[in-house]
């Protein structure tokens, strides 16, 4: 079961930066004048902190030391306002993130995350950071760094590309974090996620060998679909993904969200697949973050905008 989305004006999601349900269920979503509604940047990935708020990370690069890195978007339905707000990345870090492409809440640990870089650049960078969000204090608990298998370097522009991360509490005290490689590339044709035990405690982690082979969705026979542009884990243990199709900056963009499978306590083999089931079509859009939280219904996407910056949707997931 499938719904199709038709293209909200790119224009004015640009200039309002985010709203409540908005055209992505077919409604017109108010946003009071006297809201807090700062310009989002584009979101290269989204997570629930709690009913109505979500923690935003953002692409900067390490050679942009001022851009916005993390943010907070609150949405107030009963005040008919939405606002974002910036927040600090966390100076005991090895130093400012590059290219944050990825973001899970780690079950069970109140106001905790991981904040993922996107890979490798010339043997730098590929840093996971996991951090705890009081307010708008942003604290470094511990970092770590991802697997490399194929790094970026000015030679070699198709290396990778890690863009989703989700994770799941182990009943042995250990985090299950899944990697999903983005694919679309000669190197990397599909989505691939990779998954590895994570000790929230002493921020060590065991990356698995394993590797999963994730084709989404492609209603668009598009060879270039990008498989797999964020992840997360909604509260019947079922893993979500998004895909999209990237033109360049000014679009157009179209993007799919789908049901990958169901995760388990497995050391393993902790992802079990379904068929990959479309859920929902997005035509205008670049999602790049999923977000699914305590509703089994209701699941927030994060809009990479590119030129047209950044918003936030939530659409009514379809799991029949």
């Amino acid at each position: 079961m499938s719904t199709r989305i038709s293209t909200c004006a790119p224009v004015l999601l640009a200039l309002i930066g985010a709203s409540i349900a908005g055209c992505a269920q077919s409604r017109t979503a108010v946003v009071s004048t006297s809201a807090k509604v700062n310009p989002v940047p584009p979101i290269s990935g989204l997570a629930e902190m709690d009913h109505g708020t979500y923690l935003t990370v953002h692409d900067a690069k390490a050679f942009e030391p001022d851009a916005t890195r993390i943010g907070r978007i609150s949405i107030d339905e009963e005040g008919g306002t939405v606002e974002f707000v910036r927040l600090e990345f966390p100076a005991a870090a090895s130093g400012p993130s590059s290219d944050l492409e990825s973001i899970c809440r780690i079950p069970g640990r109140a106001g905790e995350f991981l904040l993922s870089e996107s890979g490798y650049w010339q043997g730098d960078f590929g840093r996971v950071f996991h951090v705890r969000v009081s307010g708008t204090e942003v604290s470094l608990i511990h970092e770590f760094q991802l697997p490399k298998f194929r790094e970026n370097n000015p030679a070699q522009l198709d290396g990778d590309q890690l863009e989703g991360l989700a994770c799941f509490a182990r009943m042995d005290g250990l985090v299950t974090v899944f990697l999903g490689e983005r694919g679309g590339t000669d190197i990397y044709p599909t989505g691939i996620i990779r998954w590895g035990a994570y000790d929230a405690d002493n921020g060590a982690i065991e990356w698995s060998i394993q590797e999963y082979i994730v084709e989404a969705p492609n209603p668009w026979g598009e060879p270039a679909l990008r498989s797999i542009t964020g992840l997360s884990i909604d509260n019947q243990d079922r893993l979500w993904a998004s895909a999209a199709v990237d033109a360049g900056d000014f679009g157009p963009f179209r993007s799919v969200v789908y049901e990958v499978g169901t995760v388990n306590d497995g050391n393993v083999m902790p992802l079990i697949f379904g068929k990959a089931r479309e859920s929902h079509i997005v035509n205008g859009f670049k999602i790049e973050g999923v977000a699914a939280g305590d509703s089994s219904s209701i699941l927030g996407i994060g809009i990479e905008g590119e030129a047209f910056g950044g918003t936030l949707r939530r659409l009514t997931l379809n799991s029949d």
